[in-house]
C-alpha cells in the first residue's frame, strides 16, 4: 500500500474473547492493535479495521 496509493484496504475483524477471560474490552482492542501494527502489518499505511 505504501508504495502505490491506489489500493484501498477494508478490512472487518471478528476479535473474539478468550475463554472466561475478563479483561475489557478497550484493553483486548488496544493489544490487537499495538500487534497489528507491529507484526501484522508491514507498511505505513494502514488499512481501514472495522470489528
Amino acid at each position: 500500500m505504501d508504495a502505490n496509493p491506489e489500493p484501498y484496504v477494508q478490512m472487518f475483524l471478528n476479535i473474539q474473547r478468550p475463554h472466561q477471560s475478563e479483561v475489557a474490552e478497550s484493553v483486548l482492542l488496544r493489544e490487537l492493535a499495538y500487534t497489528f501494527r507491529r507484526d501484522i502489518w508491514i507498511g505505513k499505511r494502514f488499512p481501514e479495521v472495522f470489528y
